[in-house]
């Protein structure tokens, strides 16, 4: 084998252990944390509930109706 095929893999083996030994000392939140990361649809989700939470903060901005307008009709 060549010397950089060898060095490739002498790398890829102390990034693999690196990251275990991080894993080993990472707290439960940044354990957490990184599960919650990889999850793709879990991302997509909080996305949403953000933009939900968003929009209800500013709800009354973005409505077109007076809330205290009443609609006899509709009643």
């Amino acid at each position: 084998m060549s010397e950089a095929k060898v060095g490739a893999i002498d790398t890829q083996e102390t990034a693999t252990e690196t990251e275990e030994q991080d894993l080993a000392f990472a707290s439960q939140w940044q354990l957490m944390w990184i599960r919650f990361r990889r999850h793709r649809l879990a991302l997509m989700g909080s996305a949403v509930l953000v933009l939900l939470y968003g929009v209800a903060a500013i709800c009354e901005f973005i409505s077109p109706y007076d809330p205290n307008q009443r609609h006899a009709d509709y009643v």
